[in-house]
């Protein structure tokens, strides 16, 4: 029954999956938060939850990724659920929304056409991203490595990730001497290394953990049936999941909330699952379980 609905790739999937996250946003906004997130915030929040979502959802889709059914877009909307109420304000938003934006240019440089465009395009949303949380900067790896993959051997495409960081601190310096009299202290966005794998062990990893344990057991099999492009985008994707888990593990990050950065790429791998050719109710079972995670998540957080 849950396999069936999701397997539909129809509007009011979306829309569902989008009134459930504002349901959820809108207890937390009635909680605790209420009188620090104000009217306004509240508002703005709730659309940059559902850009991100319809992001995302425009991402599988035009990569074709999972773009014959929703289970991609739903893993992710279950995913940021049950984060959401570790989202302590607009920032946090703004960063996934800006993450989102990379990981949609990333994916299809795959494509490859409009190979510089799209290389520069991917480099500036996460240098953006990178102004409110510096660490993120290390993804840029992921954009060399996307070129890798390709066999360019244009140099200028390696260069333009650089070049787009160069003028980036370039044109911070120029604001903060102009707002603040003072040099941009490039020295404050030094990565730290924490070695604080303590978030692991909290009921707030669980939904992840799960999606992460689904895509490690079935990935060889998926993978073996894919065709090529998509058999690149899975690697990539996969290759994207650890990179990110690495930073945020090993890294100091903002907020736990960054957690949410991995649903970008975990959501669509783990959504190969559902097309593997298993007994209905192990795909059922499967579904109750990640709701019922997502939920237990969501509800952990304000107990």
């Amino acid at each position: 029954m849950l396999t069936k609905f999701f397997r539909q790739s129809k509007p009011i999937v979306l829309f569902f999956l989008i009134l459930l996250s504002w349901v959820a946003y809108l207890v937390q906004v009635l909680s605790y938060n209420k009188e620090s997130l104000g009217l306004k915030n509240s508002i703005i929040n709730t659309g940059l939850i559902t850009l991100i979502i319809f992001l995302q959802n425009f991402i599988i889709r035009k990569n074709k990724i999972n773009q014959q059914n929703s289970f991609g877009i739903s893993l992710f909307t279950l995913g940021l659920i049950s984060l959401i109420p570790l989202f302590e304000d607009t920032t946090s938003w703004l960063v996934l929304l800006f993450i989102g934006l990379f990981f949609r240019r990333l994916i299809s440089m795959l494509n490859e056409t409009l190979l510089k465009k799209k290389t520069f395009e991917a480099s500036a949303w996460l240098i953006i991203a990178s102004f409110f949380e510096p660490n993120f900067i290390l993804l840029l790896l992921l954009i060399w490595l996307a070129n890798l993959i390709l066999s360019v051997n244009q140099f200028a495409n390696y260069l333009i990730p650089i070049i787009t960081l160069g003028g980036a601190i370039i044109l911070a310096n120029a604001v903060t001497i102009i707002l603040y009299g003072e040099y941009f202290k490039l020295q404050e966005y030094v990565a730290t290394i924490s070695l604080d794998l303590s978030w692991y062990f909290t009921p707030n990893f669980l939904y992840i953990l799960v999606l992460l344990i689904i895509c490690i057991v079935s990935f060889p099999g998926f993978l073996q049936k894919a065709q090529v492009l998509k058999k690149i985008q899975l690697n990539l994707l996969l290759i994207s999941v650890l990179s990110v888990s690495a930073i945020v593990s090993f890294l100091e990050v903002g907020t736990p909330a960054f957690y949410a950065i991995c649903l970008f790429p975990l959501s669509p791998i783990a959504a190969e699952f559902f097309q593997l050719r298993l007994k209905k109710w192990i795909h059922e079972l499967v579904w109750i379980l990640l709701i019922s995670l997502s939920l237990f998540t969501y509800i952990n957080q304000y107990i």
